[in-house]
């Protein structure tokens, strides 16, 4: 077993919030785990980041920014979270890939937006199933092999 990408959270989230009006996001991230990886072995469940930030926690909070970034959910009040008409109705799909975001018109305004051109060429890395929370290790490693 492993754990979760962050986008394979988006369906676990979208259901706990589809059963409450609205739920503060650490609530949110304990429950779930409790619903949907509680049976995951105890070495993946406390696993930490270079940070000491738990890994699976970390992916659930990226995966509620995704999908709040393509308005399947959103932030009524600070620190909580509700879902969306939209993102009900990707329940009712019962199917919400990684690729279905990337082609979301919101989630594309939203980085559209929110883009800004690098100056430098950085190193090419798969980035698709990464949380930045990954590639963070990934560069905390690589610094770390480079000073060694």
């Amino acid at each position: 077993m492993e754990l979760p990408k962050y986008h394979e959270t988006f369906i676990p989230i979208l259901k706990v919030l589809n059963e409450v009006k609205n739920i503060h996001y650490t609530k949110l991230s304990n429950l779930v785990v409790e619903k949907y990886y509680s049976d995951l072995p105890n070495e993946l469940l406390n696993l930490k980041t270079s940070t000491g930030e738990n890994v699976l926690k970390n992916r659930i909070s990226w995966g509620k920014s995704h999908l709040k970034q393509g308005k399947y959910v959103i932030y009524p009040k600070r620190g909580e979270v509700q879902i969306t008409e939209k993102g009900r109705a990707i329940l009712k799909k019962g199917k919400f890939t990684l690729q279905d975001l990337n082609t979301d018109k919101d989630f594309l305004k939203y980085r559209k937006i929110s883009k800004q051109k690098k100056e430098n060429k950085q190193e090419i890395i798969n980035t698709e199933n990464e949380t930045p929370q990954d590639l963070i290790d990934l560069g905390f490693s690589s610094i770390e092999r480079e000073v060694k």
